[in-house]
């Protein structure tokens, strides 16, 4: 008998895309790149790229020249609580 491979994926609203977050991927695509430290940057548009380590770009629209780019080093570090 035939069974699906997606029965145990846990989907919550945690770790799916709501609408409006589809919405803006929606007819094109994303790449995410690892900033490391637990970051990450995520592009959205047509013909995405990434390099973890580095950051990500994708063209604006399908025929254009604007890219919708994000590097790790623009993200802000995040402020850490040392116990005393």
């Amino acid at each position: 008998m035939w069974k699906s491979k997606f029965n145990n994926l846990a989907l919550t609203p945690q770790n799916t895309l709501s609408k409006n977050q589809m919405r803006h991927i929606k007819g094109g695509g994303s790449a995410t790149a690892d900033c490391g430290g637990g970051k990450s940057v995520t592009c959205s548009g047509f013909d995405c790229s990434s390099r973890d380590g580095y950051g990500c770009s994708c063209h604006k629209t399908p025929t254009s020249a604007d890219f919708n780019t994000k590097s790790c080093t623009d993200k802000k570090p995040v402020a850490s609580i040392t116990p005393a």
